[in-house]
């Protein structure tokens, strides 16, 4: 039963009433809808909960100034939401989101918050594979800057006409700095999706780069591949 604090209005209100939750964060009361997840416990999501896992530990493990030092370090990290309006991450969670960049790309973790440097950002062009080729590649509009690492994410065969949605993606493969613009990335991508087959289908590929050093991550460029004969 939700539990409600009562003013002039209503100030606050805490646990689950109908369909709703209602509870706090540290950016305001937030009311959301009540679901009761599944755990399906995929390969896929554990392999991520374990990753997470590691890294909520090796934060726990940090000394009193470290962690201090990471909630210092968040101003030098915001990000703009939709409104146009700053938007800080805790200390943990800025440690969680640069470690867990640096972990995929297979780089050393970091205890100690970095000096933002930036990074610069690749533009996918084009795509194209073919099944009876056994061929995948994805066109640049750049080689990777020295000191970072491209992660190249994609798609499964998806259905003729069936855009990529976000939890379509799965990390495929990296390339260090100094890659060809055009990369093959069909054994990456058979090596976890499996052979090419439908043809028509299409398959969302997307890159981003790592700054190999602080973790920090550009955003995400795209194209969709329309498989070939």
């Amino acid at each position: 039963m939700a539990k409600i604090l009562f003013g002039d209005g209503i100030t606050d209100a805490r646990g689950k009433t109908g369909g709703s939750v209602y509870t706090k964060n540290r950016y305001g009361a937030v009311r959301r809808r009540k679901v009761s997840p599944t755990q399906p416990r995929t390969s896929f999501q554990m392999a991520v909960r374990a990753h997470f896992a590691t890294l909520t530990q090796g934060f726990r493990a940090l000394t009193a100034s470290q962690i201090a030092a990471w909630n210092a370090a968040t101003a030098n990290f915001a990000k703009t939401n939709v409104f146009k309006q700053a938007k800080h991450l805790t200390g943990h969670a800025l440690y969680i989101a640069l470690n867990r960049n640096l972990q995929t790309i297979g780089a050393s973790l970091i205890s100690d918050p970095p000096t933002p440097t930036g990074v610069d950002a690749n533009l996918v062009l084009s795509g194209a594979a073919s099944v009876g080729g056994g061929t995948m590649t994805a066109t640049l509009d750049t080689t990777v800057t020295a000191g970072s690492t491209l992660v190249v994410e994609a798609t499964p065969q998806l259905s003729a006409g069936k855009q990529p949605a976000k939890n379509n993606y799965r990390v495929i493969g990296t390339f260090a700095a100094a890659h060809a613009a055009s990369l093959n990335i069909y054994a990456m991508w058979t090596a976890k999706f499996g052979g090419l087959t439908a043809i028509g289908s299409n398959i969302g590929v997307r890159v981003s780069n790592v700054n190999t050093t602080t973790g920090e991550k550009t955003p995400y460029n795209s194209t969709k591949i329309v498989v070939a004969a």
